[in-house]
This record gives C-alpha cells, structure tokens and sequence, in this order.
C-alpha cells in the first residue's frame, strides 16, 4: 500500500497519539498534505518529527487510523501477523479456561493493533466486520487470511453497523464471504451448553461472545430449582445457561424471532421444562410480572449512542434497575450490565445509586464485571472497555 502524503498534527493532540491512542479527529490536524481522499499518511508533529503511519479517510469523524509507530511498514505482513498473535493469545487464554476453546472473538479491532476489524469465530464459521474503509481496502487479503490461518468451513462478513455507514460513508453489507454459510449456526459454549443463532439476522456478528466468562462466573451465583429472571434475553445466553445448571428461567424478549430461538436452545439442551419465554417490551412486560427471583439479569441492548444521551436515557435504566429489585427474593441478587461505552461506568454506578435512594435499601457490590478476555481492554483506548457489570445484593439496615 502506497502512502499518499502526510497529515500534520497539532501539538496539543501529540501526547495522546504519541500514547497509543489509535484515532486522530478532524479537530486535531493542522493540515493535511495528501494525493488522494484515503490511504496511508505519515502523521507528522508540529515539529515537523514522524510520530507515526495510518490510514487517511477525508470524510470521517476520525479521519486517521493509527496502524504503525514505524515509518516502514508492509501492511498486508502486518495484518496477517497481527492476526496471528491475536489468535496464539486467545489459545493460551483457553488453555487457561478464560475462553470457550471452540468460539470467541479471534481479533478485537484497536486492543489487538486492528484498528476497525473485528473475526470471530463460531466452531466452523468465522464471521468478520469492517468498520472503516482502511480494512475496507483490504477486505480480500482479510478472507485469504482468515482462511489461511483458521481454516474454517464457512466465512461470513456482518459489516451491517450504523459506525461504518454514518461516519464512514460505507455501504453496509451482510453476506457469505466464502465456503458454505448456514442460516443458523450452532455452537457449545463451555462444553456444556449449546446454542443456536441466527447468522444473518442475529445481533453483533451472530452471538454475544463478549459475555461468555460472564455467563460462567454468574452461573456459580445459582442453585437447583433456583429461580432466574433473564431480561433483554436474545436467544437465551444467560438463561439457557443457568437452566443447563438446574434454576428454573423466565426469560423476557422483544423480538419473536430470537424467542424462537430461546425455545429452540431449551429443547436442544433438554431445558424446556425450565425455561419459560415471554415475548414484548422488557421495559413494560416487567411491571407486570408477580413472581420473585432469587437472580435478575438485566442485560440491556446498547440505547446511549453519544455522551450527550446518557442524561437523557438514565431515568429509563434507573427505572428499570428499582423494578428489578422489588422482584428479588429475601437474598436474591441482581445482575446488572451495560454495553454502551457512552453509558460510563459512573454513570451506570450514579443509576444504581439513585435507584437504591427511592426504594431506600441498602446494597452491596459482590462483584465487578467487564467484557470477556478475548475482547481485551486496551489502557490508552479507553473505547475498548464498553461492557460494564455489576452483581449486587441487598444488605440489612
């Protein structure tokens, strides 16, 4: 790949960029010297000193990619490379019973040095995600790569995220890439547990791989015949999982689809007689419900899209999170997540707070949670840390 020019920054954004933080905002340039809308710059200091390599794309919000700190650099052997480490790190992770061994996310975009590629894999299948138009560019030395270093029966391409088509400017696409893609795939987790997906149609790339350790920790938290609320339950991880461990499942989702698929992973796992699905609003099915859990999952889609939502969307989280405690048994915990990366961790502490405030209760935190290894938080990208939990119990006055 041909480098097009350079792009000179402005001092104030060079302790960041010279810190590992991988993306350059149109804010923080100075000029851009270039001969073309996109491809490979030299990112210069006020100084007029090489800090690094990355990839240019006039019309995004973050035009520069960080992708080497070296002036030399053979992109297609960078990638593969990059790839291949981020795979030798995800087998010593399962070696260590940190990650599913037959599916988990193979590369996690900016913490593996990947900036806007996400792979993961699912048994046989792998599907991969293109946020950005650098790996747009590379979209075919991507498939040859993959195949070559994971083999797989069938690869598929779940490029179909709001990212790449409003700040990118990209199409969005949802297809087979190569080999044989089914409609539906299906997979163990944790030799234990198996689940069946939409592949086309499924939320993120298929299934939330991002809360498998999570599902292992949280299932410690349940006994037999223990009684389990799983809200925003897709296709039944969390619940499907507990009911493989004995608790009897209420689980609530939106979409019929996907509590099609609920019902389809209880018969395949012999837990149908444990696992009951209702189909509506999480949001107003749970004033409705009269029974009480000795767990509640509340494992909300992603609804804060900027910093500026977030005070906007509290109330509803807030409101959510009271309903979920007075449904708690004597004893009974509470699981609560968000994968918004805007909705910040004190953020989601502040709605917890308040929500202990109005019922007047006081509450412990047993356990943090984040996203599992295989999606590796990166220190000086903070983006990379989006999944944030809390398991939390009532305490006596």
């Amino acid at each position: 790949m041909k480098k097009i020019g350079k792009v000179f920054l402005k001092s104030s954004a060079e302790k960041k960029i010279r810190n590992f933080y991988l993306w350059i905002y149109k804010d923080e340039i100075e000029k851009a010297v270039v001969d073309d809308d996109e491809g490979l710059v030299e990112v210069i200091s006020s100084k007029g000193e090489f800090i690094c390599a990355g990839y240019y794309s006039k019309h995004s919000r973050n035009p520069v990619k960080v992708f080497s700190y070296s002036r030399k650099v053979d992109v297609d052997f960078e990638v593969s490379k990059r790839i291949l480490i981020a795979l030798e790190e995800r087998f010593k992770m399962a070696k260590a019973g940190l990650v599913n061994p037959s599916s988990f996310r193979v590369v996690f975009s900016e913490s593996d040095f990947l900036p806007g590629l996400i792979i993961d894999k699912y048994g046989d299948y792998v599907a991969f995600q293109i946020r950005n138009r650098f790996f747009e560019s590379l979209r075919d030395y991507i498939i040859e790569a993959i195949d070559k270093l994971l083999s797989p029966v069938g690869i598929y391409e779940r490029s179909d995220i709001d990212y790449r088509t409003q700040e990118e400017n990209l199409p969005p696409r949802n297809v087979p890439a190569k080999g044989k893609v089914p409609e539906i795939i299906n997979i163990v987790e944790w030799d234990t547990t198996r689940f069946l997906f939409p592949t086309f149609s499924g939320q993120k790339t298929g299934f939330f791989l991002d809360q498998s350790f999570n599902r292992k920790i949280i299932s410690e938290l349940v006994n037999d015949d223990a009684k389990v609320l799983d809200v925003f339950s897709y296709v039944g991880g969390f619940g499907i999982f507990l009911a493989k461990k004995g608790a009897n499942v209420v689980c609530i989702e939106k979409s019929p689809e996907y509590s099609d698929f609920i019902k389809e992973n209880a018969e395949a796992n012999g837990v149908t007689g444990r696992v009951r699905v209702i189909t509506g609003d999480a949001f107003n099915i749970i004033d409705s419900i009269q029974e009480k859990f000795d767990l509640v999952i509340l494992d909300p889609p992603t609804f804060v899209k900027s910093l500026s939502e977030s005070r906007k969307r509290l109330p509803m989280l807030i409101n959510l999170i009271k309903k979920s405690f007075l449904l708690l048994n004597d004893g009974g915990k509470l699981v609560v997540f968000s994968c918004s990366y805007n909705l910040l961790k004190e953020h989601l502490i502040a709605a917890i707070r308040i929500a202990c405030m109005e019922l007047g209760i006081r509450v412990k935190v047993e356990r943090e949670l984040i996203q599992s290894p295989d999606h590796p938080w990166a220190l000086q990208m903070p983006e990379t840390l989006y999944l944030k939990g809390f398991v939390l119990s009532k305490l006596p006055y």
